[in-house]
């Protein structure tokens, strides 16, 4: 980052890109959290609050299976590695295709989909979007 990065201020376009975010959410998770500006630029650090306030994460370090069938045993698997196992701890919903290109998300929504017909995901919404968690028959079913 060079020096000129470190004092130039953010729009929430920017803040959103970094974050591979639309716009939206990213206003979304600032008014929840009381931390709007008052003239909407933010600092460098704004990324990592809002990362933090709305529980951003990317949770494909490498391309997920494109096998249907591993594709969802390792969906089912990534929300108990994430403790996303109840309405407390959901994790957003686009947390699921963040970090992936996107010709593979509908692979990984058909994925979560097949496991929230099955009900072993459950959905449910929040001040800073809709967020999705494993059922305690989701657990024992993805466990083992």
């Amino acid at each position: 980052m060079s020096a000129l990065d470190m004092f130039q201020k953010l729009s929430i376009k920017d803040l959103a890109a970094s974050l591979d975010l639309h716009p939206h959410e990213v206003v979304r998770v600032l008014v929840a959290n009381d931390a709007m500006t008052d003239d909407l630029r933010f600092d460098q650090d704004a990324i990592e609050r809002v990362r933090a306030l709305g529980g951003v994460q990317t949770w494909w370090p490498e391309a997920p299976p494109t096998d249907e069938a591993a594709l969802v045993a390792a969906l089912g698997a990534k929300f108990i590695a994430e403790d996303a196992t109840s309405e407390a701890k959901a994790t957003r919903y686009d947390n699921l295709t963040r970090g992936v290109e996107e010709a593979r998300h509908r692979d990984i929504r058909k994925a979560a989909q097949a496991l929230l017909k099955s009900k072993h995901l459950k959905t449910c919404s929040s001040a800073t979007g809709l967020r999705i968690y494993v059922t305690e028959s989701g657990k024992t079913h993805l466990s083992g």
